[in-house]
């Protein structure tokens, strides 16, 4: 695991205490549970008092991301693809996930929302937020026709919402960058183009999710709305496609870590080598869903700390996942 930073002190050094902390973790975290253990999986320990955990689920070839603030708030990014959906909704039951304040579906494919139906049947929501990018598919039809049956608000970042702020509570604003009105049209992948990304703050550390971004969105919109998209803990974009991540974008993130989710032996080569190769050159530790398991951030808004809870954690059962798709030329959703 990375060991105790000081968020506003980059490349701090380690002093006895945390050297105990990270002993201490390395020796106790969960990741070294049999395959048997299916208990609920500990966040790692800063030693003082938590503002927010951020779990990137390990849910096979797809996205979920779950933010847990101090006083109980919960934020689901995206819900993976049916591959997972066991996973997922066991996560949420072990981590005491009772409801949801916020559902945010990043964009318009199945390997991000196609559990949106089933999480809401699980768990009361109050607010879905989406796109707004109409596909007409009859995934995106079952998920508008679940949001409608259970009653939940549901909003439209493409109405003007881009650039606003959230205050979730105990110090963590969550702040929509994208996309901007009118949506982009006309591009390799309106869906992935036009993703919700936004950056959580807390205190000092910086969390960025970028859904499937892909280089036309950070060009055309991302980059010239002059945003400080600087963030310690990066969401990578696109599964680590090579479309999502390079060179001029690390060197507006600066990422410390960057935490790719994809399914094991995934048919579309995620991460690319591309994509590794840049996130080397930006000095970003790399966690992996597909080798490492869930991976889980927590942090007291000055440190954070990361650790891979191990593939016995979440993984969802090889084999149970829907039929292969064709490889496309930008490689895959």
């Amino acid at each position: 695991m990375k060991p105790i930073f000081d968020a506003r002190a980059r490349g701090a050094r380690f002093s006895p205490l945390a050297l105990v902390a990270l002993l201490w973790t390395v020796l106790f975290l969960p990741g070294c549970r049999n395959a048997e253990d299916r208990g609920a999986p500990d966040a790692p320990a800063l030693g003082g008092d938590t503002a927010l955990t951020v779990s990137y689920l390990d849910v096979g070839q797809g996205d979920a991301e779950l933010l847990q603030t101090a006083s109980g708030k919960n934020i689901l990014i995206d819900t993976g693809a049916a591959e997972g959906r066991e996973a997922l909704l066991n996560a949420l039951r072990d981590r005491g996930v009772r409801r949801l304040d916020l559902l945010i579906v990043s964009h318009p494919h199945l390997d991000h929302f196609g559990n949106v139906p089933q999480v809401l049947a699980a768990v009361p929501t109050t607010e879905v937020l989406d796109v707004g990018l109409v596909t007409g598919s009859p995934g995106q039809e079952r998920m508008l026709k679940a949001i409608k049956q259970h009653r939940v608000k549901l909003t439209l970042v493409s109405r003007g919402l881009a650039g606003a702020s959230r205050d979730l509570g105990d110090g963590v604003t969550l702040r929509l960058l994208e996309p901007r009105a009118p949506l982009l049209k006309n591009t390799d992948s309106d869906p992935n183009n036009n993703s919700i990304v936004c950056l959580v703050t807390v205190g000092d550390v910086r969390f960025l999710f970028t859904g499937d971004m892909e280089e036309e969105e950070r060009e055309k919109r991302l980059y010239p709305g002059g945003e400080d998209i600087r963030a310690d803990i990066y969401k990578v974009a696109h599964h680590g496609s090579r479309n999502g991540t390079d060179d001029p974008f690390m060197a507006r993130v600066q990422p410390r870590e960057a935490v790719i989710s994809c399914g094991v032996g995934n048919e579309y080569g995620h991460p690319h080598p591309e994509t590794l190769a840049a996130l080397e050159r930006a000095n970003a530790r790399v966690w992996r869903t597909d080798t490492q398991g869930t991976i889980v951030v927590t942090t007291d808004g000055e440190r954070y700390m990361v650790a891979a809870l191990g593939k016995s954690a979440d993984a969802p059962e090889p084999g149970n996942g829907p039929p292969k798709r064709r490889r496309s030329r930008r490689g895959g959703e």
